[in-house]
C-alpha cells in the first residue's frame, strides 16, 4: 500500500489538518515481490538484500528528522512515528 492510502485508510491526513499538524509520510522502496517494504524484517532486524543495496531507511529518517526538527515551531517531544505493517515495525527501530 501507498503513502496515500495509508494516509486516508487511518484519517490522519485529515486529522493533521483539522488540527495543524505537521506530517513527514515516507514511502517504503518495493521488494523482490514488488510489495512496499521499508528495511526491516521479523524482530526490527535490518533486511540484507537492502542493507547490500545500501538501502538505509533508518538512516535516511534521522537525517530527515534533522531538518524538520531545526523548524522554529516543533518540539522533538512532540514528534511521533506510526506506522501500518511493516511501516509499524520500522517505527520499532
Amino acid at each position: 500500500n501507498t503513502v496515500d492510502y495509508f494516509l486516508d485508510y487511518t484519517g490522519l491526513r485529515e486529522f493533521a489538518k483539522a488540527n495543524d499538524i505537521g506530517l513527514l509520510a515516507l514511502q517504503a522502496l518495493r521488494n523482490e515481490e514488488n510489495e512496499y517494504q521499508f528495511d526491516v524484517g521479523r524482530h526490527s532486524q535490518p533486511l540484507l538484500w537492502m542493507e547490500e543495496a545500501q538501502i538505509h531507511d533508518v538512516l535516511f529518517v534521522k537525517e530527515a528528522l534533522k531538518h524538520v526538527l531545526k523548524l522554529p515551531c516543533l518540539s522533538k517531544r512532540r514528534v511521533h512515528c506510526a506506522g501500518y505493517s511493516n511501516g509499524a515495525r520500522f517505527c520499532m527501530r
